[in-house]
């Protein structure tokens, strides 16, 4: 067994959240999205195709926008250095993937990108690993994009996270984040559910022997909201002490 799989599951057993999955991808060429077109096809690049695709209105303007995931045809092999120990790089092999985001314009009867990610969609690069990517949907105005951990081995651990994004201005803010950490041995769960704009977070926790669950209330210090730009990519963000959302 490899060192790095070895220090991948240490981490994950010990911590609440698998802090080692933050990682600079190297060797990755992604390709150019394309500005505006009338299709879900003239938006996915030769080599590419469609994972999951969401429409709703993002903007306010009662057109139907469309966000979707896309994901290469093929795998490649690239290199990751975890942020949390540049030390420990692992060669992988997996299928790229890209988080779109497209306004509908209602003048020119076309949809325009508006934004694009390389980092925030989880690639299924581990062979021990579930699929991590769950879910895109639009509700309300509301972008929400799910993820969950598991491992087939190595760790009892298991994390279900979702993100809720709000276009404000010129931007998709973070507005909330919920968190689910279960101990499978135990039946023990921590839920946390973020709400950025208010500032609280509201925890709960069930020991699983009793099966009783305790509610209480944090407030957060937060000064700006996080953006695509500023919070890449899934459990990078320590939000709280050895907890990354």
């Amino acid at each position: 067994m490899k060192k790095s799989f070895c220090t991948i599951i240490l981490l994950i057993t010990l911590l609440y959240v698998p802090l080692i999955l933050s990682a600079k991808i190297s060797g990755v060429q992604y390709p150019q999205i394309q500005q505006s077109g009338n299709t879900l096809a003239d938006f996915t690049p030769k080599g590419w195709m469609v994972l999951d695709t969401a429409i709703g209105d993002l903007n306010k303007d009662g057109a139907q926008d469309m966000a979707f995931v896309l994901q290469a045809k093929d795998s490649v092999t690239f290199t990751k250095r975890f942020t949390t120990d540049t030390t420990n790089v692992d060669t992988v092999r997996a299928q790229p993937r890209i988080l779109v985001i497209t306004f509908f314009n209602k003048e020119t009867k076309r949809f325009q990108l508006i934004e694009f990610s390389n980092t925030f969609i989880l690639m299924h690069d581990n062979p021990y690993m579930d699929e991590p990517f769950d879910d895109i949907t639009i509700n309300n105005g509301i972008l929400k994009l799910d993820f969950h951990i598991w491992y087939s081995m190595g760790t009892w651990s298991t994390i279900e996270s979702s993100y809720k994004f709000r276009y404000e201005g010129t931007v998709f803010s973070l507005i909330g984040a919920d968190y689910s950490y279960l101990l499978r041995n135990t039946g023990d769960i921590d839920e946390r559910s973020y709400n950025f704009i208010t500032k609280k977070i509201q925890i709960k926790t069930t020991k699983g022997s009793s099966g009783k669950t305790k509610t209480s209330w944090k407030t957060l210090q937060l000064t700006t909201l996080k953006t695509f730009k500023t919070f890449t990519e899934p459990y990078s963000w320590e939000i709280e002490k050895d907890i990354m959302i």
